[in-house]
């Protein structure tokens, strides 16, 4: 080493170090992320329920889209494989609006009472079965039970969007039959059933419904 001539020592960077105080903010912010706030209403909503059951659920047509896909995967999560049946929108639009949330589709099959009435795009390689109006309940029903029977001895979970769509199409008596006999076979199936509402449809008209399923709630 020449005369005078300093040796200098390599600057490493301090380590970040994250302190308990960043952990719990972070946790924080998780929790009170939208969909990590929903996710926490659709479990306390359901938490009781471990074993076959129906339920109505209530929703604000706030984030709708993103409710219903939180729902799909709280289902999907514990294993199980799903019969969607939508008279609210096209099951190529569905599909759509769970691709864009993440959630996978391999195991979900599609009973679309919409595409038909308003000559939407059809799904192409997707499980999905196509009626001619939500206004022929009886042919809904029918289709949801070959679709339950389809998937075979697999835990499942059947989600009905909407009863409120279903009053447009439908008498409120009619939708009532519907869903009391549905929830009955829901039971015998021994499944996991919901209907969606939105937090707007009469009060009186839920209070009816609510005597033939185990639960209601609001997500």
């Amino acid at each position: 080493m020449a005369k005078n001539e300093i040796k200098k020592t390599p600057v490493t960077e301090p380590k970040k170090v994250i302190s308990t105080r960043d952990s719990e903010d972070l946790e924080i912010m998780e929790l009170l992320s939208p969909k990590r706030h929903i996710d926490l209403k659709i479990e306390e909503a359901l938490k009781e329920f471990d074993k076959p059951f129906s339920a109505i659920l209530l929703m604000p047509k706030d984030q709708y889209e993103v409710r219903y896909a939180r729902l799909v995967k709280h289902f999907l999560d514990t294993g199980a494989k799903g019969i969607c049946v939508t008279v609210n929108k096209s099951s190529y639009d569905l599909d759509k609006v769970l691709e864009r949330e993440g959630i996978p589709r391999e195991n979900i099959t599609y009973v679309d009472a919409v595409t038909e009435m308003i000559d939407s795009v059809k799904l192409k390689g997707k499980q999905a079965v196509y009626l001619a109006s939500p206004s022929d309940l009886v042919d809904l029903s029918i289709a949801i039970e070959k679709a339950v029977k389809k998937i075979g001895n697999d835990k499942k979970f059947v989600i009905v969007d909407s009863l409120t769509t279903l009053l447009v199409y439908n008498t409120e008596v009619s939708v009532e039959k519907f869903t009391h006999s549905l929830s009955q076979k829901i039971g015998e199936w021994e499944i996991q059933g919901v209907f969606l509402a939105t937090d707007s449809t009469s009060k009186v008209f839920i209070d009816t419904l609510s005597q033939f399923c185990d639960k209601v709630s609001s997500i």
